[in-house]
């Protein structure tokens, strides 16, 4: 389950837990928990959330998730343990000889895993999130 719990202005009874959470169906508990810290928006200015505000891809062993921080994340699925991580805001160069930033990874799009290919959007300037404008395309290492 992804938690954004961005600041809304309001105060409430409990703390906010932005991250990744697995639950159990049958009991509603934690099978783990996996928050974000607040230092994750350390030097990227006011428009960074820590939260994951967008939708996920999950597969038996692992879980795809863009945050509000403008991180592509890899987590064990059976953990919550962050595998792998990818800031999508520093500038690439583009297929087309260009240059592109992202920003935050967030609304109805998730990491796409395909045959051996993740996709991922970046940039999500909607609601003061950090905008930008880029797509990755990230290829597994057969060897």
């Amino acid at each position: 389950m992804p938690i954004h719990d961005a600041p809304d202005g309001r105060q409430y009874e409990e703390a906010a837990r932005p991250g990744l959470y697995a639950l159990d169906l049958k009991t509603g508990g934690y099978l783990w928990k996996s928050p974000t810290p607040e230092s994750v928006c350390k030097d990227r200015g006011g428009l960074c959330a820590p939260g994951i505000g967008g939708s996920i891809t999950a597969t038996d062993d692992l879980v795809f998730t863009g945050a509000s921080d403008g991180r592509l994340r890899i987590y064990a699925a059976d953990s919550g343990q962050v595998m792998w991580q990818y800031d999508t805001i520093a500038t690439v160069r583009t297929v087309g000889g260009g240059t592109a930033s992202g920003g935050a990874i967030g609304g109805g799009s998730a990491p796409i895993a395909y045959g051996g290919n993740l996709i991922v959007e970046s940039g999500y300037g909607f609601a003061g999130r950090i905008p930008g404008n880029l797509m990755l395309v990230f290829g597994v290492d057969r060897e």
